[in-house]
């Protein structure tokens, strides 16, 4: 690969050597891994800026050193691609093995998936590939025959660009990252995949005009994931709290089976059935205490009868508008705020039926509707949700206001909109 101790290190460009044809399939790797790392990169912004940053400096190292290695292949450079693809490859195996240090699940290992596995394959053979030829330079100068060497790097570059895509399709890549949680350091995340066609095909979705999603805010004012909610690993001890929390709150669900034992234990209708959230029903809510899984702010059922049927809780708390309060154990459960909507009075802990006008006049706060955070928990055993225990809307909640049971019409599908953008 190196021509000479004067030259020691730099690619030998000769047609009739290994080392003109290496170089290329260098290059291709290293691009392959940094468009998968860019892909990555959006959805852990999504996560943090840091996490983001992470993927991005990544990618485009890769990127730089990838467009370097065929320019000008000189030995420091092949050093520097030891360096860099040996360390990204040993983050991602401390994140599988033991976890990285940073993040909510800081030291909790993370599953393999395919695209970050694909991308480690690369960056390994990136750095076998270079330390041969620093190893041994004369790997480089071997002669081959240009018309074997052209075949056979084809043959490689095919593969490399197939892998890559391959590693960046969503059905191939586990999605990331729910909104707001995950951690840095490793290549992807498993997650729920989003089926834009499946998703089509859910009541909930049939109920909404096309396109519309409603407008629900997740932490710094971003708009939380409509559809599937990704679920995070947990260390042992999270999950064991959280599964507790959840059996306190499935007790809940058959406490109040129907809305005739709702209302026979003091809750009161808040809304009409609604599309994907159901019909809720409130209880003294204290909006400024702790959380308790027990003690849910609503009850969601499928209906306003006295025997519609229980489908889910929500709980409800005020918190700042960047952080959403502190709910069930571990990164999973979504806190999402409403934009729009007139602010409500808040006094000593109540939401109290005060104008705007009064509210300050009796001692209350008026709070918006983007201080106001909903936790939906889909814990009812005849309305499992496809979506996930903690995602903001229940797929299978259809029909139009009012009537579960009722064709989505076009009129319809408007009045759903036209609530979600109000309220």
């Amino acid at each position: 690969m190196l021509k000479s101790a004067g030259e020691r290190g730099v690619v030998t460009t000769d047609e009739r050597t290994v080392g003109r044809y290496l170089r290329w399939l260098l290059s291709a790797m290293a691009l392959g891994v940094g468009v998968i790392h860019f892909a990555a990169a959006g959805d852990h912004f999504d996560v943090g800026w840091a996490h983001g940053a992470f993927f991005a400096v990544v990618a485009w190292c890769q990127l730089s050193w990838a467009t370097a290695v065929l320019l000008r292949p000189a030995r420091r450079l092949l050093v520097a691609g030891v360096l860099l693809n040996a360390g990204v490859a040993g983050v991602w195996v401390m994140s599988r093995v033991w976890g990285v240090p940073v993040g909510p699940n800081a030291w909790t290992p993370e599953p393999v998936s395919l695209a970050d596995a694909l991308s480690s394959v690369f960056e390994v053979g990136i750095v076998l590939l270079a330390l041969a030829v620093l190893v041994r330079p004369t790997i480089a100068q071997r002669a081959i025959r240009p018309a074997l060497a052209l075949s056979n790097l084809g043959i490689a570059l095919v593969a490399v660009a197939v892998v890559s895509t391959f590693a960046v399709t969503p059905s191939f890549a586990t999605d990331h990252h729910a909104p707001h949680d995950g951690e840095a350091g490793g290549h992807a995340h498993s997650g729920a995949t989003l089926n834009k066609a499946s998703l089509a095909r859910t009541p909930c979705k049939q109920s909404m005009p096309p396109g519309f999603a409603p407008p629900l805010l997740g932490p710094s004012g971003g708009h939380t994931h409509h559809g599937p909610a990704a679920w995070r690993p947990m260390a042992s001890a999270t999950r064991d709290e959280l599964g507790r929390q959840l059996e306190i709150a499935h007790a809940v669900t058959l406490e109040y089976p129907t809305v005739r034992d709702a209302e026979a234990g003091g809750y009161e209708l808040m809304t009409a059935y609604l599309p994907c959230i159901g019909a809720h029903y409130i209880k003294s809510p204290i909006f400024l205490g702790g959380f308790d899984p027990a003690s849910p702010t609503m009850l969601l059922y499928d209906g306003t009868g006295a025997d519609s049927k229980i489908v889910g809780l929500s709980y409800a708390m005020v918190a700042d508008t960047r952080s959403p309060p502190e709910g069930f154990a571990g990164p999973n459960d979504i806190w999402h705020a409403h934009e729009g909507g007139s602010p409500f009075c808040v006094r000593e802990g109540f939401v109290v039926d005060e104008t705007a006008k009064n509210c300050a006049a009796s001692g209350g706060t008026e709070v918006g509707f983007d201080s106001y955070w909903m936790n939906h928990v889909w814990v009812a055993d005849a309305w499992p949700n496809s979506w996930g225990v903690f995602s903001p809307e229940h797929a299978d909640l259809g029909g139009h206001i009012g009537d579960i049971n009722a064709a989505p019409t076009k009129a319809s599908r408007k009045a759903v909109a036209r609530y979600f953008a109000g309220r």
